[in-house]
């Protein structure tokens, strides 16, 4: 499959893709924060569940969610400096250690700091969630790839068989509560999901190649080359 990629370095991480309310000075850190039932209430990643995307009508195994690295979207242009203010408020945040955007909303690579296991991790992006400043908290896959870590961002691409079915795919996304982004084709699209959305990008792009007939429905992934932090 096609994709369009924008290829960018920062201190050794390699980049490839498509395409405030201020900080609350009560916010504690995270490790202090007990996550609240709303927080558990938000679309759960399946902590420890390995994942999946499909690929040329396969599954495709991207494993467990890393204990080491988050990708996270803000509501606005902001300053790095301000995305520290915000992150660094939260105990399991470390640092922040790339940024991009994906043509539609922010990404930015958080490094995480004494966090054991997915689970964790699941309750640090359902918290982040709740802050009103950020639009998407993700995972990032430490396995599925033998070069480059795979960050899940906001978007994903949808093409579908033929025109007939775009009623189908506009009906499935107002009812999922995703964006349509851009359309690349009479048959292909891009789309974005967020904390209001029914599921992540990844999630979304699985259900709309299950739901839906699509010749394919994949995430726009991050790629980051794989080095010590």
């Amino acid at each position: 499959m096609k994709q369009i990629k924008l290829l960018s370095a920062f201190s050794g991480l390699l980049f490839m893709t498509l395409g405030c309310q201020k900080e609350d000075n009560e916010t504690k850190p995270l490790s202090e924060v007990q996550v609240t039932d709303q927080a558990k209430k938000l679309t759960p990643l399946g902590a420890c569940t390995p994942s999946f995307y499909y690929y040329i009508n396969k599954e495709r195994s991207l494993g467990n969610a890393s204990t080491q690295r988050i990708v996270v979207g803000f509501t606005k242009q902001i300053t790095t400096e301000e995305k520290k203010l915000i992150l660094t408020s939260y105990g399991n945040l470390d640092q922040v250690i790339y940024e991009t955007n994906t043509g539609s909303a922010d990404a930015t690579v958080v490094s995480l700091k004494n966090v054991y296991d997915c689970g964790h991790v699941d309750e640090i992006l359902n918290t982040l969630k709740l802050n009103p400043e950020i639009l998407y908290a993700n995972p990032v896959y430490d396995n599925a790839d033998a070069t480059n870590y795979i960050g899940i961002t906001n978007q994903f691409f949808v093409n579908l068989k033929n025109e007939s079915s775009e009623s189908s795919f506009k009906s499935l996304a107002a009812k999922t509560n995703v964006k349509i982004v851009d359309k690349l084709s009479n048959l292909s699209f891009i789309v974005s999901a967020d904390k209001n959305s029914e599921g992540n990008a990844l999630e979304m792009a699985n259900l709309f190649y299950q739901n839906l007939n699509a010749r394919y429905s994949e995430p726009d992934f991050l790629y980051l080359r794989k080095q010590p932090l």
